[in-house]
């Protein structure tokens, strides 16, 4: 990660010295930017299940291999709040387990579709 600023660039180090939260917030864009995180009505009214953005972004985070310790502290929440949300959306998606839910999303548009 390397940004610019005022003609010049500032590693991720640099960013960390400076302002440690930017680094998280730079990310989180990117994914959002990368993934188009928000489906078409369509699809979500397909797979017959409406996600919050919280639980896109936490099964982004999943399809992306983060341990859920790392996608609770890039989320600032607690772990036993995220476990909420993942049983949330895993029963929204009638999953049987997080990879299930993965796939399910996949499957609906939810997430995209990697090689």
């Amino acid at each position: 990660l390397v940004l610019s600023r005022k003609g010049e660039a500032v590693t991720e180090r640099e960013l960390r010295l400076i302002e440690p939260s930017l680094i998280e917030i730079a990310r989180f864009a990117h994914s959002m930017m990368r993934h188009q995180l928000r489906p078409p009505a369509a699809a979500q009214a397909a797979a017959g299940a409406v996600l919050s953005d919280i639980e896109r972004t936490i099964l982004l985070h999943m399809h992306d291999g983060l341990q859920r310790k790392e996608i609770a502290d890039r989320m600032r929440m607690s772990l036993s709040a995220l476990d909420r949300h993942i049983k949330s959306f895993k029963v929204e998606l009638k999953a049987k387990s997080s990879i299930d839910a993965i796939n399910k999303a996949k499957l609906h548009g939810m997430l995209p579709v990697t090689g």
